[in-house]
């Protein structure tokens, strides 16, 4: 069986909890991970700083007081200082969703598949005080031997995401307008199906029927809400994973080109060339 061409991390380690959460230890050496992704969420708290975090081609210095966000998917790779200090949280989707309805309440999470935007939120002090005390207590219960261990882990956890939630729109414009809300949602569930369907069809009007609406109410809730049309929101997503299968992969470009969706490497060379300024060999022996 062929491995997959970015190293994949899962949770298999921890016999089938689905969370996990550890302290990052003061002065302890780190060897920095090659670049991996994951199959779950993964967020750092930062209350010493120190180094540098690779988030899909993007570099964030990590800083005292400071939160970052990994989603499923995304390429990484933490180069953080010896002297860094804080806590990991990882989790994955089936556990977060265990006994819940509403099945996309982390993909509307504001830090998490993120389009536009920064995977990375520096805090107060006094903010991080209260996202630390939530992760002591989820690690005190994680190495506990309650009962109720998963049921009392999911609760905390909601409670950390809803308040980094919170954190996350401190400074920012609240939307009252009930007519702007209603945009949102449906900018959601476009993005949704973007995420489960950009290999499969990059055509506007397919999206649309898909919810129910037309490419025109589609462009607009993108202009809106993703600072483009909608084609090229599509677009965007496709160059993402042809850039992180060209630079941590060993596939060749036929092979990506026939990942993501191409008739063949030609066509998807010409489409890579157009929205980077690069042919994708190039891209893959420079970058």
């Amino acid at each position: 069986m062929k491995k997959p061409p970015i190293p994949t991390h899962d949770l298999s380690d921890l016999h089938g909890l689905g969370i996990k959460i550890e302290r990052i230890a003061h002065m302890n050496q780190y060897d920095p991970a090659a670049v991996h992704r994951h199959v779950y969420f993964e967020i750092f708290l930062f209350k010493e700083g120190g180094g540098k975090h690779l988030i899909d081609f993007e570099v964030f210095n990590i800083e005292d007081y400071s939160l970052h966000f990994v989603t499923p998917g995304q390429v990484h790779q933490v180069d953080r200082s010896p002297f860094s200090s804080g806590y990991v949280l990882l989790f994955s989707e089936e556990f977060y969703y265990t006994n819940r309805e509403n099945r996309d309440f982390l993909f509307n999470l504001p830090y998490f598949y993120l389009h536009n935007g920064s995977p990375k939120m520096a805090v107060t002090p006094a903010e991080f005080q209260k996202c630390e005390e939530l992760a002591q207590a989820m690690l005190k219960e994680y190495s506990g031997r309650s009962r109720q261990k998963q049921k009392t882990l999911q609760s905390y956890l909601n409670i950390f995401l809803y308040h980094c939630q919170d954190l996350f729109y401190q400074f920012k414009r609240a939307d009252a307008d009930a007519g702007l809300a209603a945009t949102l949602s449906l900018f959601q569930q476009f993005k949704l199906l973007v995420e489960k369907k950009y290999k499969d069809t990059k055509n506007v009007s397919e999206y649309a029927a898909l919810l129910l609406t037309n490419p025109r109410t589609i462009n607009e809730v993108c202009k809106k809400h993703g600072d483009c049309n909608a084609l090229r929101f599509i677009h965007n997503r496709v160059v993402l994973e042809a850039k992180r299968l060209l630079v941590h992969s060993s596939l060749s470009i036929n092979e990506i080109a026939f990942e993501l969706g191409f008739k063949n490497s030609s066509q998807f060379s010409n489409f890579f060339k157009h929205h980077t300024g690069f042919f994708p060999s190039w891209f893959k022996q420079n970058l």
